[in-house]
């Protein structure tokens, strides 16, 4: 099951009037990799091109072997994380 998400930010300025670059990181916790799979952002963004890069002949072989690493972190930790580090720029026109 997804246990929690939170997002911590942070803001550097550049050093141009009309710009501020934010940096965010996102944390996501979970209580088994199975439930990872099942949130937006890992099955929009990541798996996809995760299972690309594999081939599809080791889909199984791979996610099968990753979900028990995972879940025997999940289990010695109480949960397992993903970090995703990201910059956003805001700009105005003068």
């Amino acid at each position: 099951m997804h246990k929690m998400h939170r997002s911590h930010k942070c803001s550097i300025p550049l050093f141009h009037p009309f710009f501020l670059c934010l940096l965010r990181v996102l944390c996501l916790l979970w209580l088994a990799c199975l439930s990872s799979y099942n949130h937006a952002l890992i099955k929009y963004w990541f798996l996809r091109p995760w299972k690309e890069l594999i081939g599809h002949a080791l889909w199984n072989r791979v996610f099968d072997e990753l979900e028990l690493r995972i879940d025997a972190v999940a289990a010695e930790h109480q949960e397992v994380g993903l970090t995703v580090p990201y910059a956003t720029i805001d700009a105005t026109r003068p």
